[in-house]
């Protein structure tokens, strides 16, 4: 693919938008970091003048199990980014690879060709 002059949208050798992508990773870390961190501006107003102890119990193991759930996804996300980038790697070793592999089945097939050459010249000697 064509890249463009734009440095957001630059590819780097192994054909990632990575500064494209490192912005998108911090937009939804972000993102998810203000929605767990977030008081209680979102929840309505208590019905009731006081909350029972449960409530207040319930209400803390839910902001715990949503900052959680973020930490999660971050460390999910990031996996995911690992994997991306360690499946890039191994296509390219991978290729490069093939290619060795060829050459040397070249170098062999040009080597025997000259062995047999030599063998021809030596026998007519």
């Amino acid at each position: 693919p064509a890249a463009s002059n734009r440095p957001s949208i630059m590819l780097n050798e192994d054909g990632r938008k990575s500064l494209l992508n490192q912005r998108e990773l911090f937009e939804k870390l972000k993102q998810q970091f203000d929605e767990a961190t977030a008081t209680d501006k979102d929840v309505e107003p208590d019905i009731f003048f006081g909350n029972s102890d449960r409530e207040l119990e319930l209400e803390e193991e839910l902001r715990r199990v949503r900052k959680e759930h973020v930490e999660l996804n971050i460390k999910l996300t990031s996996v995911q980014d690992e994997f991306e980038e360690k499946c890039q790697e191994a296509k390219h070793l991978l290729a490069s690879s093939s290619g060795l592999k060829a050459e040397v089945e070249d170098l062999k097939l040009q080597l025997q060709q000259e062995s047999a050459l030599s063998k021809k010249l030596t026998a007519k000697v």
